[in-house]
């Protein structure tokens, strides 16, 4: 029996989330068209939960239909509450992509589901929360970077798919990231972008908008009268590096310009073990190589 089978796992839990993804129709029909060779149950559990700090640092709530009568689904997020700038240091672009694209699929089913219910075509509202956020120049280098990306993919990927951006307990200060956002938005989103004001401001302002949002379709925690826990997003702290201040004298310094990449050899003895600290300003990729022969 290979060593990699899931007879070898020692973690229940494991074993059993293991049995379910290869006993999904999706994966049986890719391993049938032979499209994958080889896929051990330990590749499995390397891959799940590349994206999971992206969702417990910023979570995105999918609230459903608004009423009834209304099969537009209200989405949620608590931008204002999210560590950005904890966030664009910790978290990998690709990771946090990775997790937008999953959520959107996530979205994209629940209006297909409204769109059987009812008949017609429906769409997305997006409710912004920035109750919490403040302004900074590093808030600008993330909406004008990573930020800018996700969506710009993201909304040329699903085109469509949100009827309005509601931003809701907006400062003064969100006026600036706004003329940051608009660039990447295009004119059909910009159009759909609502700016609201503090809380008794879009509370009074909301029923005014041609959106026809009624109060009582948002969570109890904004005053309306659905039911729904909303996830708290994960605080976010930085690892203490645990060296000394000989080890922090020993570590060598690499630039490595934009675009570009460096190669370095190290040759170690039987037994040796090599220790990498890494401490970075931009996101990057390390590939590790390993020959039994000196070149």
């Amino acid at each position: 029996m290979s060593s990699s089978s899931i007879e070898n796992l020692n973690n229940e839990e494991d074993k059993k989330f293991i049995t379910q993804i290869r006993s999904h129709p999706k994966f049986v029909e890719t391993k049938v068209s032979k499209t994958i060779k080889s896929v051990t149950d330990f590749d499995l559990l390397r891959w799940v939960g590349l994206d999971e700090m992206a969702e417990e640092y910023a979570p995105m709530e999918i609230l459903g239909p608004v009423n009834d009568s209304d099969g537009r689904i209200l989405l949620l997020e608590r931008s204002g509450r999210f560590n950005l700038e904890q966030m664009v240091k910790s978290i990998r672009y690709s990771s946090f992509m990775l997790n937008r694209f999953r959520l959107m699929e996530r979205i994209m089913k629940e209006i297909r589901f409204s769109e059987e219910r009812t008949g017609k075509r429906q769409s997305a509202i997006l409710l912004l929360d920035l109750d919490g956020m403040y302004f900074h120049t590093g808030l600008i280098s993330f909406i004008t970077g990573p930020y800018r990306i996700m969506w710009g993919t993201l909304v040329e990927q699903y085109p469509s798919f949100l009827s309005a951006i509601v931003c809701i307990n907006c400062t003064p200060a969100m006026r600036t990231l706004w003329n940051a956002c608009t660039p990447f938005l295009g004119d059909e989103y910009r159009q759909k972008v609502y700016l609201l004001g503090q809380e008794n401001d879009w509370r009074e302002k909301l029923p005014l908008l041609e959106l026809s949002i009624p109060l009582e379709a948002f969570p109890r925690d904004y005053g309306g009268e659905r039911e729904f826990k909303i996830r708290e997003p994960k605080p976010y702290q930085t690892p203490i590096l645990e060296l000394s201040t000989k080890d922090l004298l020993e570590l060598e310094e690499l630039k490595i310009p934009a675009g570009e990449f460096l190669l370095k050899t190290y040759f170690l003895e039987k037994s040796e073990r090599l220790h990498f600290v890494l401490s970075h300003e931009r996101e990057l990729t390390i590939n590790i190589l390993y020959s039994e022969k000196r070149k």
